[in-house]
């Protein structure tokens, strides 16, 4: 065989291998649809894929702690709907029984029985579970936060939940802040308007003090740090607290429903008369616990609509770099065949052996 024949074999062999690789890797695309099949279709592209893809890895976890935090908060916020619904019966119970013409001895003992029983059903919402968490109890989400007496087993830890990179929000109330009136004046609730120069300057004081012993004791305000550190577990005793009516400056609602019941059973006006201010302030509590979980619930929300459209972003970058053009892939498909078709059909031509060739 002549050199020259040698040389267009070899370049015509070179010419329908690329061919046929080209084809092969068009067909590839075509099956899975994917323009980056693997690491050397687009070096580039494929480091910016993975990139994408472990950002979007990490929207999908803030999705479920989201999620669950948010059903979290809900149900919380539905417990505390039927606590402060419990709550208005019982003022209405001692509205109307608070009254000399519209209430008798036998009429209190009977509303006594239904009073007891808000008593039970606020107490059945105090120790409430979402799965196996009680959801009243701070940290402490697996012993029942509240004794039959109303007494408190839980601590003051706010659970803080992941929701985005830096973010964290506290997914519980603890139950001592709903229930028994804890920080009460600190949150709001009972920060009324001053009515002379005196109680404004009494007020004044007040704050101040608060202010410093809020200083002296640092450890005491535990809104989330370590998981050790401002946080009162289930051990420890009220009276290691200090000064517990600088803490419990609300109503225990326990004790104010308890003291109804003893008033109206005792046939006591006067006991049953003092309950509905301080069921005022219980309301109040239960409110601003609502308007809490509520402001909560909308930030995560918020997260969440951010989280959502952060994903589809990925998802569009991740098609944009892997995703093939099906109009560009098939007309590449039709021209290469059309190529590989011209270069078989020419090199059987330039290659054919004669006897000639064969004689030589």
């Amino acid at each position: 065989m002549r050199v020259s024949d040698s040389m267009n074999y070899i370049h015509t062999t070179q010419a329908l291998n690329k061919n046929r690789s080209e084809m092969a890797d068009l067909q590839t695309q075509a099956a899975s649809q994917k323009r980056v099949n693997k690491p050397s279709d687009d070096p580039v592209g494929t480091t910016k894929l993975l990139n994408s893809r472990t950002t979007e890895i990490g929207v999908n976890q803030y999705l479920k702690n989201l999620d669950f935090a948010k059903g979290f908060l809900d149900y919380s916020d539905s417990s505390l709907e039927e606590l402060s619904n419990s709550l208005m019966r019982a003022k209405e119970l001692a509205l109307s029984q608070a009254n000399d013409p519209s209430a008798s001895e036998s009429s209190r003992k009977a509303v006594a029985t239904e009073v007891r029983q808000i008593y039970n059903q606020a107490l059945q919402v105090a120790n409430r579970r979402l799965g196996n968490r009680y959801i009243f109890g701070g940290y402490n989400t697996i012993q029942k936060p509240f004794n039959d007496d109303g007494s408190y087993a839980g601590d003051r830890g706010e659970m803080m939940i992941d929701i985005n990179k830096g973010d964290y929000v506290a997914m519980n109330v603890p139950g001592d802040v709903i229930f028994l009136g804890r920080d009460a004046r600190r949150s709001g609730v009972l920060n009324a308007v001053p009515k002379d120069n005196t109680d404004l300057q009494n007020t004044q004081m007040k704050e101040i003090h608060d202010k410093q012993e809020n200083k002296e004791n640092p450890a005491d305000d535990s809104v989330r740090g370590p998981a050790s550190q401002g946080v009162h577990t289930a051990e420890t005793k009220q009276s290691d607290l200090g000064d517990v009516s600088y803490f419990y400056e609300g109503e225990n609602i326990f004790k104010v429903l308890s003291d109804l019941e003893t008033g109206l059973m005792a046939n006591d006006k006067a006991t049953i008369q003092d309950q509905i201010d301080k069921l005022d302030t219980a309301l109040d509590q239960v409110v601003h616990g609502r308007a809490k979980v509520g402001s909560r619930v909308m930030n995560l929300q918020n997260t969440m609509d951010v989280l959502n459209k952060a994903k589809v972003d990925e998802k569009a970058k991740q098609s944009n770099i892997e995703d093939v053009d099906a109009y560009e892939l098939f007309s590449n498909l039709s021209q290469n065949e059309s190529t590989l078709k011209a270069t078989m059909s020419t090199s059987a031509k330039i290659l054919q052996p004669s006897l000639l060739d064969f004689i030589k």
